[in-house]
């Protein structure tokens, strides 16, 4: 008998006694292998919620954890709605309607707390009414800590909604790039967060939608910028115009409420193809 043969005879014996209870078999193996996966799952979604940063949501080290995390929610372009769930958008800064790195929020569709009411399939701002944990309601733009599990897919699964204040954004403490005529703007600031100082125009045409878009003239910049505004009644906002619409229609509220009207104004936003997405209007 050979060597081979010998190694071929060991391991059918090995084979026949992990059968009959001598060691445990590869299914086993197997199989407590899945359990101990299925225990480490269960153990990272029921684990305490861990507080961040919103722009920590990116983190990979922060995906599929339970954590606690502020933002602002927002009325998304379209969304998935059902008889039990629905989405939301959830933005860093208030007014925000565009980013690279903003979040979906998967919500309870109910009337009860940290439940979502169920939006019409044609909606507009004032159809978003969430229930806080408090018995509150909310809805665009209110400043909220969210409670959750965050997934891979860059969504959280919301299980509690709570009031986080009315606490200003203070643009002076980011990272915020100027544009005008010594600094035009560029591809480069693509996703940033920028600003622009100037006055604005009524329109020639607008767009359907969340928001329209306006011509700001900086002083030294010959064609000006465009910025995207949100349609609304609010600050930092533009009331839709309707067909033949005049001067004395165009009415954008900067932060305070106020109308902008001729005044020259500093806009904040993110910058996103050649466009400003406003987000914070301040009169000067």
């Amino acid at each position: 008998m050979n060597i081979k043969t010998i190694s071929a005879l060991g391991l059918s014996l090995v084979l026949i006694l992990s059968s009959c209870g001598g060691r445990k078999s590869p299914l086993d193996a197997l199989a407590h292998m899945s359990d101990s996966m299925d225990a480490a799952a269960d153990a990272a979604k029921n684990a305490p919620p861990v507080a961040i940063k919103y722009s920590q949501l990116a983190d990979k080290a922060n995906q599929d954890k339970n954590i606690v995390v502020e933002g602002y929610i927002a009325l998304p372009s379209t969304s998935y709605m059902s008889s039990s769930s629905a989405q939301v958008d959830f933005y860093e800064r208030k007014g925000m309607f565009w980013s690279e790195n903003s979040m979906t929020l998967n919500m309870p569709v109910g009337t009860g707390k940290n439940t979502m009411r169920e939006m019409p399939s044609s909606y507009t701002k004032d159809d978003l009414k969430i229930t806080l944990d408090n018995g509150n309601v909310v809805g665009v733009d209110a400043h909220v800590r969210i409670t959750g599990h965050l997934s891979t897919y860059g969504t959280i699964d919301v299980t509690k909604v709570e009031d986080a204040g009315n606490t200003p954004t203070d643009y002076s403490t980011l990272d915020v790039t100027a544009i005008d005529a010594a600094h035009p703007a560029s591809a480069a600031l693509q996703g940033k967060i920028v600003s622009a100082e100037g006055t604005l125009d009524i329109p020639m045409s607008t767009l359907d939608g969340n928001y329209t878009w306006l011509y700001l003239h900086i002083k030294g910049i010959e064609d000006g910028q465009i910025v995207h505004i949100r349609y609304g009644d609010k600050e930092n906002q533009i009331e839709p115009l309707e067909d033949g619409y005049g001067e004395d229609d165009f009415k954008v509220h900067a932060n305070d409420g106020t109308l902008v009207g001729k005044h020259k104004i500093r806009v904040y936003g993110v910058y996103d193809d050649d466009a400003i997405k406003v987000e914070n209007i301040v009169i000067l």
